[in-house]
């Protein structure tokens, strides 16, 4: 018979189960016949459970197995032309060929529930932010290499920061959250910073150098630098840096710099001189002109 806790056992008179008084006094041979009985219908319900928990779980995994080889056809045929496009790019390979296979260990997330008694309500919805694509540089409409020029040359601004969003009441970041810098920004073309700016900027210069020197650049919390950061953060990989950095300045900074930092004259080799004068000849009055009109053309109001 069903009770609160689950199927149960018991001895029955006129197809009515006995009640405790009455099967103590039933006689004491009955009563060891009736519990010897017992106990071997609840072997063989047992045995009976045990084949029918196998089988559920054999169902179980074979429909597993037939969700994943589908999944893995499904997917295929999505990220193979993906994945000749970008075949000399082994890390992008890599990462498609991860994400199809998280797809497929997670293929139930995509599917409708089987029970329609579930409340989508009340039920955890599956967390799709690990399939976003956080694209933090954008050249496709630039024409040559990129020329960036950073007027606010921060340690943020250079090398990107990673943000925190608030959930729950607790300050959360993820892979989405990570916001890159000028020299993301620049890499593969140049980098126009105004010396004096860079260098007076707390953490900058030498973050500045570090990534020069290395040539890579690691976008990484501020916090965890100055030693003041308490919340559990990301520490993204570090990207390989390919540009030239064209610092601006007076001869005057040059020369402090020069003075000042020892690594200064190994990084920045060349050194270039503007002439603060030119012969007044026809071709240089209209180039004067031309770059006065240009000037002029981008800094007109809108």
């Amino acid at each position: 018979m069903n009770t609160a806790s689950g199927i149960a056992i018991a001895p029955t008179r006129n197809n009515k189960p006995l009640s405790p008084e009455e099967f103590e006094s039933l006689p004491e041979e009955e009563q060891k016949e009736l519990d010897a009985a017992r106990e071997q219908i609840k072997d063989e319900m047992e045995g009976m459970l045990r084949v029918l928990r196998n089988a559920e779980k054999a169902t179980r995994e074979a429909q597993r197995q037939l969700n994943q080889r589908v999944a893995t056809s499904v997917v295929d045929r999505y990220l193979d032309e993906l994945r000749a496009k970008y075949t000399a790019h082994g890390e992008t390979v890599f990462y498609l060929n991860e994400v199809q296979q998280d797809i497929v260990d997670h293929v139930n997330d995509f599917l409708p529930t089987d029970d329609p008694k579930d409340d989508a309500a009340t039920q955890p919805r599956p967390d799709f932010r690990r399939y976003t694509v956080n694209l933090v540089v954008d050249h496709s409409k630039t024409d040559g290499a990129p020329v960036i020029v950073e007027l606010n040359p921060t340690f943020a601004k250079l090398l990107g920061r990673i943000e925190n969003e608030s959930r729950f009441g607790m300050l959360l970041t993820d892979f989405t959250l990570i916001k890159t810098g000028a020299l993301h920004a620049a890499n593969g073309g140049y980098l126009v910073l105004r010396a004096r700016d860079v260098f007076y900027e707390p953490l900058a210069w030498d973050a500045l150098k570090r990534s020069m020197i290395s040539g890579y650049v690691r976008t990484e919390d501020i916090t965890s630098r100055t030693g003041f950061g308490a919340t559990k953060t990301l520490d993204p990989e570090p990207i390989p840096l390919d540009l030239k950095v064209v610092l601006v300045g007076s001869p005057d900074i040059y020369y402090d710099l020069l003075h000042l930092d020892e690594d200064f004259g190994s990084i920045f080799k060349v050194k270039a001189d503007f002439v603060s004068e030119m012969p007044r000849t026809n071709d240089n009055e209209i180039r004067a002109v031309h770059c006065h009109a240009l000037r002029r053309r981008e800094t007109a109001p809108v």
